[in-house]
């Protein structure tokens, strides 16, 4: 206001610097996280620079209930009754630039179930069932969750989207991805929360429904044997076969030359 800080926003960010330092979570090596626009909760920075940076950058916009602080996620009912619940607020850090949050948004089809009409107004979600309720805000909580306390390149959900990544693009087997698990977990902090094995991945990201359909392709990536091309056993465009050789003799099915 004419050039200074309005006194309440002062006073409000001395609160917030009180409240986010009586959690001891909150605290690695002294710092807590920085909600300003810059720093986005990604740096760790001491009381005095936090400080500074909301006095002189501001807060993120949209980060109203402090979720990557120690506050709750809110969640207000809409519809009496134990069948179905609304999330409000829950979203409240939208604008953060989080890919796997927003990765949550898509698969749980809550991606175009929130309005807003600027940065600082709420987000309200639009009823989910309870079960569906549950595992969105777990997921949610796990997007901004650090792999371990102190971490600010990786969070749980990240960690794990990655590692399942990496086990497809490169054809591990489950044993190798679990000793690759029981490895990285031997060096990592005791209080890491990193999935324990394969099944523990598969069980953690099982609610957001990400699985994957195999589809035979032109061995030299021309075409995609899909739709109205399901039937045809030669690539239009090159003319490969789409099946590998066989033994006339020998039973099974074709195998395809080249899978997506």
């Amino acid at each position: 206001m004419d050039g200074r800080l309005r006194p309440e926003y002062i006073i409000g960010v001395r609160r917030f610097i009180n409240f986010a330092f009586s959690i001891n979570k909150n605290i690695s090596r002294g710092k807590i996280r920085c909600p300003c626009v810059r720093c986005k909760n990604q740096k760790f920075l001491k009381e005095d620079d936090v400080c500074k940076h909301l006095l002189t950058k501001g807060f993120l916009p949209c980060y109203e209930n402090w979720t990557v602080h120690g506050e709750p996620y809110v969640a207000e009912p809409i519809l009496a009754g134990p069948s179905s619940v609304g999330i409000s607020h829950v979203v409240n850090d939208f604008c953060l630039e989080n890919p796997y949050r927003n990765l949550v948004m898509d698969a749980m089809g809550v991606g175009d179930a929130y309005s807003h009409d600027n940065v600082s107004s709420l987000v309200v979600i639009k009823e989910l069932p309870n079960p569906e309720a549950t595992n969105f805000l777990k997921l949610l909580k796990a997007a901004e969750e650090p792999l371990w306390d102190g971490c600010t390149k990786q969070s749980k959900l990240s960690a794990c989207v990655q590692l399942l990544n990496m086990k497809s693009t490169l054809t591990l087997t489950q044993t190798a991805f679990n000793k690759f698990i029981d490895f990285t977990k031997s060096y990592m902090p005791n209080d890491e929360n990193l999935v324990s094995n394969f099944y523990d991945a598969k069980k953690f990201m099982r609610p957001l429904g990400l699985g994957y359909d195999k589809y035979n392709v032109c061995p030299n990536y021309c075409m995609l044997y899909y739709g109205a091309d399901t039937m045809k056993i030669n690539c239009d465009f090159c003319g490969s076969l789409r099946y590998k050789p066989r033994n006339p003799t020998s039973k099974g099915s074709n195998k395809a030359e080249k899978q997506l």
